[in-house]
């Protein structure tokens, strides 16, 4: 998997997940629109979330690895290509979380479980 160009989780096994897309649906209370009941607040921003799991040999690999992750990172997101090991190719698309699912385990590897969010932001 490629986010702008660069590898970015390495030979991780990947499971993607297609968020919901659609409208998002708020409170009427919320938006200060009398009555209940739910109303259409805009569309849902594109979503890709993949859950995996980073392999290493060595614990400094496996913090190297984390630490290439972290640099794909820019405040605010920027927005880059991503294509996934399937050839699926999203546009413009922003990587906004990294998040470890648990501890570092180690045996004949080193292992990370962890969640990645990708999103397309609109302008």
């Amino acid at each position: 998997m490629t986010f702008d160009g660069e590898p970015l989780f390495g030979n991780a096994p990947l499971r993607t997940t297609r968020e919901p897309s659609g409208e998002q649906l708020t409170l009427r209370a919320a938006l200060g629109i009398p009555g209940g009941g739910l109303a259409a607040s805009g569309s849902l921003d594109s979503a890709i979330t993949f859950t995996g799991r980073l392999i290493t040999d060595t614990p400094a690999q496996l913090n190297e690895l984390i630490e290439s992750i972290n640099v794909a990172f820019v405040s605010p997101p920027g927005k880059g290509e991503l294509v996934d090991e399937q050839g699926n190719v999203w546009p413009a698309i922003s990587f906004v979380r990294f998040e470890p699912l648990g501890p570092m385990e180690h045996g004949r590897v080193w292992s990370l479980a962890f969640k990645a969010k990708f999103v397309t932001l609109r302008d």
